[in-house]
């Protein structure tokens, strides 16, 4: 079984949420499985630099 669909279940029976998110920096890979539905600019310090993000997520079954 895929990993994200593995996460997704327990997130969704096990954890009781509604949906899982990640908010990655726009040159990393996005993860299968996940929709992207927007972009947050500015939206973490890192190394003293900010940076963008776009926030991907999936809704449970």
């Amino acid at each position: 079984m895929e990993t994200t669909r593995k996460r997704q279940l327990v997130a969704s029976n096990r954890l009781k949420l509604n949906r899982l998110e990640a908010n990655i920096q726009p040159d990393n890979a996005a993860s299968i499985g996940l929709v992207k539905e927007g972009y947050s600019a500015r939206y973490l310090n890192l190394g003293g630099r900010w940076r963008d993000h776009e926030r991907w997520a999936i809704l449970s079954p």
